[in-house]
C-alpha cells in the first residue's frame, strides 16, 4: 500500500512496523537517536492515547527562551504589553493631532486684526510652525532614541520617551510670553521636545512588542500598539468637545460677525491650554506599568548577552521553567553573522534592500497620507460640519472642528487600523501594504483626473466617499504594515535604529506632506491663492503627484519580505552559523526540504506499540544521518506535538475519514440540498414584506382617503410576525426531534410542512379581511414552524459532513443561500408585478382610489407567496436520498457498521466498522450526560449562554432594519409616495429596492464571511462584525439629527448600508455556524435549536418591539395607530448598546476554527488519569 495514495482509510500503524518504515522514510524524516523514543513515552503517558506530530524544525542554535517565546499561545502578558507600549502611541496620536483642533483658536486670539471681516488667523509661517515642529522633534526622537533603545537597551530608554511627553504635554499648555510672538516661540520650543519624546516611541514600542510577541500572531499585536493612534484621535477630538462645550456653555459670546471682539472671551485662552496639558494624563499613567516591565529577552539575550537575565524575566512571564543556556548565548556571540555593524558590507548585503524598501515605502506613504491637510476644509464645508468662521464665536468654532475630527476618526481612521490588526496576520503585510497603495492610488486619480467635475456643488458627496475609501486604505494598508514589519525584519541589536530610520523617513515625508503641498496645492493664479501663499501647481496636478507618490509607494513594496509566520531570528539569520554548509544559507523564505517535513505517527493504540516505534526511530531505519545532519545543521530540535486530541482518543475511523478528507463533490451536492432549504426559508420568510403594502391596499381601503389603505399595527405585526413566532417553536421543537430520531428522518417532514403550507399561505380564504388575514398568519404560523426546524438541521448536518479545515466556510455556505433567496424573492415579485402591471394598467391613487387597484391585483401577493413551494419540492427526494450522518449513526444511534457503511459509499473507500470501540465509547461518562446535567452545565454551560445571548442581541439589531427601510428607499429615491403609483406598480418599485440591497449588501456580506471564516476564525468574524456595527449605529445615533436633513441622507444610506454589510460579514453568519460545531452529537441539534430560538426571541423584539419604541415622544408625531415611544435617536443608542454587549458575550463562545468536532465536544474523552484531562491546545514537549 502506498503511503501517500490510499483508496482505504485505516490507521498506517496498525499495518506494523514495515508500514510505518515506508511511511517516515518516503517523508525524508531523520530522528537521531533511539533514547529520545524514552521521552516520548514519557509524553504518552502524559497525554494518553494520542496522535502525535513529530515536528523536526530548523532550529539551528535557537535558544529556548526565543524559542518559548515564538510558540508561546496568546495570553494575558501580550495584552499587558499590548496596552502598555499602546497607551504610549495613544498619548503620541493625542498630542500630535490636538493642536490642528486650537489652531484657529490662536488665530482668534492671538492674530486678531480690527475691523477685519474675518477672524484672525496664524500666518502661514507661524501655522507651518506651530503644526509642523512637533513633526521635526519627532524625526529627530525617532532617530535618536532608535540608536538608543539598541545601545541601552528598550526598558532604560522607554522611561525617558515617557516623562519627556508629560513634562513637554503640560509645558505646552503652559507657554508664557507678553506678546504673542513669544507665547508662540514657547509653544513651539515645548513642542518640538514633545515630538522628540513621541518620536522615541515609536522604536520603542514596535521593537519591544513584536519581541514579546508569537510569531503566530505578532503582525496583530504590533498593529494594535499602532491603532491606540486611533483612540488617541479620538480622545483629541472628545476632550475638545468636552471643554469647549463647558466654556462655551459657562461664557456665552456672540458671534464674530455680531461682535468681534466679544466672540473671543478671555477665558478661551485657558482652552487650548487644558486641551494640550491633557495629554500628559495617560502618558502619566503609564508609566509605572512601563518601569515594571522587564526587558525584552531578546535584547537581554542576543545584545546583552546575559542569558541567566533573559531566562529569568521570560520564566516569570511566561509561568514555565526555561533553562539559561550560557553556554549557547557565548557561542552565537561569537559568530560572524551576529556581530557586523549597521554601515558594514556584510548588513547592505543582508539587509540593505530591506532598509531601502522600509524607508522608502514609509517615505512615499506619509507624504500621501499628510497631504489630508490640503482636503480637510473642502470636506467639512461639503458635508456642513463646519459653517464660516464669522458665524461662529472662537469655542463654537473648536467645538465644531472637534466635532468633525471626532467623527471622522469614528467612522474613517479607527475601523482601518482595526481592519489591519483583524487580517494581518492572514493576509500577510506584503499583500495589505500592496492592496493600500494600490487603492490609494485608483482613488487619488479618481479624484485628481475629474477634478473640476468634484469642485461643483452637487457633486460633493461623491467628493468626501472617495477621500474617505483613500483614508481607509491608508489605514487598512501601509499605515499600519510601514510600522510593522521594520520590528520584525532587523537583527535585534539593530532592530530599534533601524525601525527608527525608517520612521523618521516617514516623519520627513509626513512634513513634505503636510507642508510642502500646502505651498504646491496653491492655485497657479497669484490672485487666487490663500492669503500669504505664493502661486502654486494647482490642486488637480498635486493630486496627480500624489497619484504617483502612491503608485511608485506600490513599486517600493517589492523590497520589502514578508515576515508573516517566521521568528523574528529566521528572519534576520541570527541563528546562521558560518560554517554550515552551502544548504543553509538559503533565505528564510525559500528554505524548505527534510528539515521542516512534518510527520504523523498516527494512532497509537496500545503502549506496546512503542517498542516498534522505538526500533524506526533509529537511524537505519531512516535515511542516513550523516546527510541529513548536514542538511539540518549542527543540532536538532524535535518537538513532540500533541493536536487533535479529539483524534487522540478513541476516534473511529469513520469520524476520522470525514474530517480529514479533501474537499470533494458530495460537499457541495451536501452545501446545495441543505442551502436549497435557506433558500426557501428566506423566499417565504422576506417575501411577505414585498406584498404587505398590496394586503393594505386590498383589504384596508378607506372611501375617501388621501392615502392608500395600510394595515393596522395589530395585523401588520400579525402577519409579519407570527411566522417568526412560528419558527422559533419550530427550532425548539425539531432541534429536540433531531438529536431523538435523527437528522434525516426530521429533515424531510420539515420541507413537506414549508410546501404545505408556502401554498396554503397564497390560498388563504375568507368572505372578510378578517378571515383572509386569519388564515393567512394560520398558514404562516405553521410556514414558520417548518422553517424553524430547517435552523438546526441544516447546520448539524453540514457541520458532520464538513472536513474539519473548511467546515466553517460550508456551514456559512448554507446559511449564505439565504442571500439568494431574498434575492429570489425580489425577482420574483418584480417578474410577477410587472406582468400584472403590464396586463391591467391602472391609474395612480391619485388620480383614482378605486381603479389604482384592480381585482387581479389579489393574485399577484398570492402568486409570489405560494412560488416558495417550488425550491422546497425541488429538494425533497435529494434530502430523502441523502444518508444519515456518521456522527448521529455511530455516536447517538450507536450502529458502528451502518456508519461505515454510508460513509464508504459516500467517501469511496474502505472504512472499518469499529463496533466495539463504539460500545466503549456509549459506556463513558462524558458521552451519556443530559442537558439539564450538572456536566452539561459544566463543560458546555457558558457556551449555550455564549451562543444563545449573542444571537438573542445579535437579531434584535439585524431584524431592526424595518425602522429605517423606509427612510433608506425614500432618501435614494427607489419608492415614490404611495399615492402617486398604482397597487401593483407599487409591489414592483419595493421589490426592486429589495432585489438591489440583497445584490449590493446582503448577498456580498454573507458570502464575504464564507470566503474568510476559515482563515479568520469564528471569533475575529464575530467580533469584528458587532464592533463595527456597534460603531456605526452610534454614528447614526449620535448626530441622528445631523442625518434626518435631505443633503445628509446619502451619508445615512452608506452607514446603513455598512451596518448591515457587517451584520452579515459577521454575527448574522458566525452565531449559526458555532452552535452547530461544539456541542455532542446527542445534544447538537436541540442546543442549535435553543441558540437559534433565542435569537428568533430578538428578532421578534427588533422587528416590532423597536417598531413601537422608535415612535416619537410626542403623541401628535407618532404614526397611525401607535403609542408615543423613546424616539428614533435613542432607540439608536439602545440598539448600539446592544451591539456592544453582544461584542462582549462573543468572549464566552470558544474558536472551533481547525478543530474536529469531538475535539471540541471531548467525546472522545475516557477514563484516563487526571493529567490526560489537560485541555489539548498547543501542548509541546522540546527533546
Amino acid at each position: 500500500m502506498s503511503p501517500r495514495v490510499s483508496r482505504s482509510f485505516s490507521p498506517p500503524i496498525s499495518h506494523g512496523e514495515g508500514h510505518l518504515k515506508h511511511l517516515v522514510t518516503d517523508s525524508l524524516v531523520y530522528v537521531p537517536s533511539p533514547p529520545l523514543v524514552l521521552k516520548a513515552g514519557y509524553l504518552y503517558r502524559s497525554v494518553g492515547r494520542g496522535l502525535l506530530v513529530v515536528d523536526i524544525a530548523m532550529a539551528g542554535e535557537q535558544l529556548q527562551v526565543l524559542n518559548a517565546l515564538d510558540l508561546a499561545k496568546t495570553q494575558w502578558y501580550h495584552f499587558t504589553a499590548i496596552v502598555i507600549a499602546g497607551m504610549g502611541f495613544f498619548t503620541d496620536a493625542y498630542d500630535l493631532f490636538s493642536i490642528s483642533l486650537v489652531t484657529k483658536l490662536l488665530g482668534r486670539i492671538y492674530y486678531h486684526v480690527d475691523g477685519a471681516a474675518k477672524p484672525g488667523i496664524l500666518p502661514p509661517n507661524v501655522s507651518a510652525a506651530v503644526n509642523g515642529v512637533a513633526l521635526c522633534g519627532t524625526l529627530a526622537g525617532q532617530l535618536f532614541f532608535g540608536w538608543l533603545g539598541d545601545k541601552m537597551g528598550r526598558k532604560s530608554v522607554y522611561g525617558m520617551t515617557l516623562i519627556l511627553m508629560v513634562v513637554c504635554s503640560i509645558a505646552s499648555g503652559l507657554s508664557f510670553g507678553d506678546e504673542p510672538k513669544a507665547v508662540i516661540a514657547t509653544l513651539c520650543f515645548f513642542r518640538f521636545w514633545l515630538g522628540f519624546g513621541i518620536g522615541g516611541d515609536y522604536p520603542l514600542s514596535a521593537t519591544i512588542m513584536s519581541e514579546y510577541a508569537n510569531k503566530k500572531t505578532r503582525g496583530a499585536f504590533i498593529a494594535a500598539v499602532f491603532a491606540m493612534q486611533g483612540f488617541g484621535i479620538l480622545a483629541g477630538g472628545i476632550v475638545s468637545l468636552i471643554v469647549s462645550a463647558a466654556f462655551d456653555h459657562k461664557f456665552k459670546a456672540p458671534s464674530y460677525q455680531l461682535d468681534p471682539v466679544g466672540s473671543t472671551v478671555p477665558q478661551a485662552d485657558y482652552i487650548w491650554r487644558i486641551i494640550l496639558m491633557f495629554g500628559a494624563v495617560p502618558a502619566g499613567l503609564t508609566y509605572y506599568w512601563r518601569m515594571k516591565m522587564p526587558e525584552t529577552a531578546r535584547y537581554t539575550a542576543l545584545v546583552a548577552k546575559n542569558a541567566k537575565k533573559a531566562a529569568a524575566d521570560m520564566s516569570k512571564v511566561l509561568q514555565v521553567d526555561i533553562e539559561a543556556e550560557e553556554s549557547k548565548v557565548e557561542k552565537l556571540a561569537t559568530e560572524p553573522t551576529n556581530s557586523f555593524g549597521l554601515f558594514s558590507k556584510e548588513f547592505a548585503k543582508r539587509h540593505g534592500l530591506h532598509l531601502i524598501g522600509t524607508t522608502t515605502t514609509w517615505f512615499l506613504l506619509d507624504i500621501a497620507f499628510y497631504s489630508q491637510n490640503l482636503f480637510q476644509k473642502d470636506i467639512f464645508s461639503a458635508i456642513g460640519w463646519i459653517p464660516k468662521a464669522e458665524t461662529m464665536n472662537a469655542v463654537q468654532e473648536v467645538y465644531r472642528i472637534a466635532k468633525a475630527q471626532t467623527l471622522i476618526a469614528l467612522c474613517s481612521t479607527v475601523p482601518g487600523y482595526w481592519f489591519t490588526v483583524a487580517l494581518i496576520d492572514y493576509m500577510g503585510r506584503f499583500a495589505i501594504q500592496l492592496m493600500g497603495f494600490f487603492f490609494m492610488t485608483v482613488f487619488m486619480f479618481a479624484l485628481a483626473i475629474p477634478y473640476h467635475h468634484w469642485t461643483l456643488k452637487p457633486n460633493r458627496i461623491g467628493f468626501v466617499v472617495i477621500y474617505s475609501f483613500t483614508f481607509f486604505f491608508a489605514n487598512f494598508g501601509p499605515n499600519a504594515t510601514t510600522f510593522v514589519v521594520p520590528a520584525e525584519i532587523f537583527p535585534a541589536r539593530l532592530r530599534s535604529t533601524c525601525h527608527g530610520i525608517s520612521a523618521a523617513s516617514g516623519k520627513a515625508g509626513a512634513i513634505i506632506g503636510a507642508f510642502g503641498f500646502l505651498y504646491a496645492a496653491q492655485n497657479q493664479d497669484k490672485t487666487k491663492t490663500d492669503a500669504g501663499y505664493p502661486p502654486g501647481i494647482g490642486v488637480k496636478n498635486s493630486l496627480i503627484v500624489l497619484g504617483v507618490v502612491n503608485f511608485l509607494g506600490m513599486l517600493f513594496t517589492f523590497l520589502v519580505p514578508e515576515p508573516k509566520g517566521k521568528s523574528l531570528e529566521e528572519l534576520t539569520g541570527e541563528n546562521d552559523q558560518e560554517d554550515r554548509p552551502q544548504v543553509d544559507q538559503q533565505s528564510p523564505s525559500t528554505r524548505t526540504g527534510p528539515a521542516t517535513i512534518l510527520v504523523i505517527l498516527t494512532t497509537i493504540t496500545s503502549l506496546s506499540l512503542l517498542s516498534p516505534l522505538s526500533s524506526l526511530l533509529s537511524p537505519p531505519r531512516a535515511l542516513k544521518s550523516g546527510k541529513l545532519s548536514r542538511a539540518v545543521g549542527r543540532r536538532l530540535l524535535l518537538v513532540i506535538q500533541v493536536v487533535d486530541l479529539a483524534m487522540a482518543r478513541e476516534q473511529l475511523q469513520v469520524l476520522s475519514a470525514l474530517d480529514l478528507a479533501r474537499t470533494q463533490l458530495y460537499h457541495f451536492t451536501a452545501i446545495v440540498i441543505a442551502g436549497m432549504g435557506f433558500f426557501t426559508d428566506a423566499y417565504d420568510l422576506f417575501s411577505i414584506s414585498l406584498v404587505t403594502k398590496l394586503l393594505g391596499r386590498i383589504y384596508y381601503h378607506v372611501e375617501g382617503a388621501q392615502k392608500p389603505g395600510t394595515l393596522p399595527p395589530s395585523v401588520s405585526a400579525a402577519v409579519n410576525g407570527v411566522a417568526l413566532c412560528g419558527t422559533l417553536a419550530g427550532q425548539l421543537f425539531f432541534g429536540w426531534l433531531g438529536d431523538k430520531m435523527g437528522r434525516k428522518s426530521v429533515y424531510g417532514i420539515t420541507l413537506i410542512l414549508m410546501v404545505v403550507c408556502s401554498v396554503a399561505s397564497g390560498l388563504s380564504f375568507g368572505n372578510e379581511r378578517k378571515g383572509v388575514m386569519a388564515t393567512l398568519c394560520f398558514f404562516r404560523f405553521w410556514l414558520g414552524f417548518g422553517i424553524g426546524g430547517d435552523y438546526p438541521l441544516s447546520a448539524t448536518i453540514m457541520s458532520e459532513y464538513a472536513n474539519k479545515k473548511t467546515r466553517g466556510a460550508f456551514i456559512a455556505a448554507v446559511f449564505a443561500m439565504q442571500g439568494f433567496g431574498i434575492l429570489a424573492g425580489g425577482i420574483v415579485s418584480l417578474i410577477v408585478s410587472a406582468a400584472f402591471d403590464h396586463s391591467f394598467n391602472a391609474p395612480s391613487y391619485e388620480k383614482d382610489p378605486v381603479g389604482s387597484t384592480v381585482k387581479q391585483a389579489d393574485y399577484v401577493w398570492r402568486i409570489i407567496l405560494m412560488f416558495g413551494a417550488a425550491p422546497a419540492a425541488l429538494t425533497y427526494y435529494w434530502r430523502m436520498k441523502m444518508p444519515e450522518t456518521a456522527r448521529y449513526t455511530a455516536l447517538v444511534a450507536k450502529n458502528a457498521r451502518k456508519a461505515a457503511a454510508d460513509m464508504s459509499k459516500v467517501l469511496q473507500v474502505d472504512i472499518e466498522a469499529e463496533e466495539t470501540k463504539v460500545e466503549k465509547l456509549a459506556m463513558e461518562p462524558a458521552n451519556s450526560f443530559g442537558l439539564f446535567s450538572r456536566q452539561f452545565a459544566r463543560r458546555h454551560g457558558l457556551h449555550l449562554l455564549g451562543t444563545t445571548s449573542t444571537w438573542f442581541l445579535l437579531d434584535i439589531a439585524f431584524y431592526s432594519q424595518n425602522l429605517f427601510q423606509k427612510d433608506i428607499f425614500s432618501a435614494i429615491g427607489w419608492i415614490p409616495k404611495a399615492e402617486t403609483m398604482n397597487a401593483i406598480h407599487e409591489v414592483f418599485r419595493i421589490a426592486k429596492a429589495q432585489t438591489l440591497i440583497a445584490l449590493c449588501s446582503t448577498v456580498p456580506g454573507y458570502w464575504c464571511t464564507v470566503i474568510f471564516i476559515d482563515y479568520m476564525g469564528r471569533f475575529a468574524i464575530q467580533l469584528m462584525g458587532f464592533f463595527f456595527m456597534t460603531v456605526f449605529m452610534f454614528a447614526l445615533a449620535i448626530p441622528y439629527h445631523h442625518w434626518t436633513l435631505a443633503p445628509n441622507r446619502i451619508g445615512f444610506v452608506v452607514m446603513y448600508s455598512l451596518t448591515f454589510f457587517f451584520a452579515n460579514f459577521g454575527p448574522n453568519a458566525t452565531t449559526f455556524v458555532v452552535p452547530a460545531e461544539i456541542f455532542p452529537a446527542r445534544l447538537r441539534s436541540t442546543c442549535h435549536g435553543i441558540s437559534a430560538a433565542s435569537g428568533k426571541a430578538g428578532a421578534i423584539i427588533g422587528a416590532f418591539g423597536f417598531l413601537y419604541a422608535s415612535q416619537s415622544q410626542d403623541k401628535t408625531q407618532t404614526d397611525a395607530g401607535y403609542p408615543p415611544g423613546i424616539g428614533m435617536r435613542n432607540s439608536l443608542i439602545v440598539l448600539g448598546v446592544i451591539n456592544f454587549l453582544g461584542m462582549l458575550f462573543t468572549f464566552l463562545v470558544p474558536e472551533p476554527k481547525g478543530k474536529s468536532l469531538e475535539e471540541m465536544t471531548g467525546e472522545n474523552e475516557d477514563d484516563s488519569p487526571e493529567l490526560d484531562m489537560q485541555p489539548p491546545t498547543n501542548r509541546t514537549v522540546p527533546v
